[in-house]
């Protein structure tokens, strides 16, 4: 299998088709979602948790609602155990639907050449196909406040 496939692989055709777009418009609505993005941490159902602009309008909403807006679920996965419960990120101690930090720690331990910390390098990222899909992830659908070199 060669790059552009093992990429399109890991990223699935969503994000294919995102990563792809080469609508003249397209540019400038990323720059204007990006810079606008905003997730207040602590939040699920909250109905100001997720706020941003698009199209010179502004939207505010609960996770479940983006969820569904941005095509990544159904209105009937929202509704899921492993949906509400899955996606409050990685803890010590293991909860049902969730990922605790040994568990992160032995997938990354299979990807990159130095252990997991609050600050891993993409640079240790063994494979570069790897590298460049998490590069995606890191500075694309999970906002970063700060290090172009980080891939947590």
């Amino acid at each position: 299998m060669g790059a552009c496939e093992r990429v399109e692989e890991l990223l699935g055709p969503m994000l294919v088709e995102m990563v792809n777009c080469d609508w003249p418009q397209y540019d400038e609505l990323v720059v204007e979602f990006y810079s606008t993005f905003h997730h207040r941490e602590g939040s699920f159902f909250e109905g100001d948790t997720i706020s941003f602009s698009l199209g010179r309008m502004l939207h505010v909403m609960f996770i479940p609602q983006f969820a569904i807006a941005s095509g990544f679920y159904a209105f009937e996965d929202t509704s899921t155990e492993e949906f509400t419960n899955g996606l409050r990120g990685v803890y010590v101690n293991p909860r049902e639907l969730c990922v605790t930090s040994a568990e992160l720690e032995r997938f990354w331990g299979t990807i990159a050449d130095r252990g997991f910390s609050k600050t891993n390098l993409i640079t240790s990222v063994r494979d570069p196909i790897h590298r460049f899909v998490l590069k995606v992830f890191s500075t694309t659908l999970v906002g970063r406040k700060s290090g172009k070199n980080k891939a947590n």
